[in-house]
């Protein structure tokens, strides 16, 4: 009795699983598609991130100094990957020239222990023409980087100082 019902239940579960030919009524091969369209749409993420630049290494403030790096007059904006800064100065006295300044930077790459960025700006005083320039400038994170533009416009990358005063 017991061969008779060990036969009945092997053909029992013979007629229940799914013939080699019956696959296509079964998940497996849509799953299948999906991973291998997920493993595509990955691949082209992943190699699509090859082509962007690094980012910068270090943070900092762009400073757009009224004068000289010491005069600590002007305006500034947290160093990003690209950006612009508006500055000017009006004195209000015919003793020197009301001026605005279009201050722009832009990330090119690190190199060591330094970010390399391309500053371009134009300079425009009340009276007269407005004259522009650029110039590439590394940075270091620790020191000051400086360019000046002319006796009355310097522009600096500043490390970001600490607020409690260590």
């Amino acid at each position: 009795m017991h061969g008779r019902t060990g036969g009945l239940f092997s053909r029992l579960l013979a007629s229940r699983s799914p013939v080699p030919r019956d696959f296509y009524r079964y998940s497996i091969g849509i799953m299948r598609t999906t991973t291998h369209l997920l493993f595509a749409i990955a691949l082209i993420v992943v190699a699509g991130c090859d082509g962007d630049p690094p980012l910068p290494q270090h943070a900092g403030i762009v400073f757009a100094h009224v004068g000289s790096a010491s005069s600590k007059t002007g305006t500034s904006s947290l160093l990003d990957k690209t950006g612009q800064l508006i500055a000017g100065f009006h004195y209000g006295g015919a003793e020197a020239i009301d001026w605005e300044a279009s201050v722009n930077w832009k990330f090119l790459a690190s190199t060591g222990t330094t970010d390399s960025y391309r500053l371009s700006w134009v300079f425009t005083p009340v009276t007269g023409e407005p004259t522009s320039g650029d110039t590439e400038i590394t940075y270091n994170g620790n020191t000051q980087s400086a360019a000046v533009v002319n006796d009355q416009l310097t522009v600096t990358i500043d490390p970001i100082e600490s607020q409690t005063g260590e």
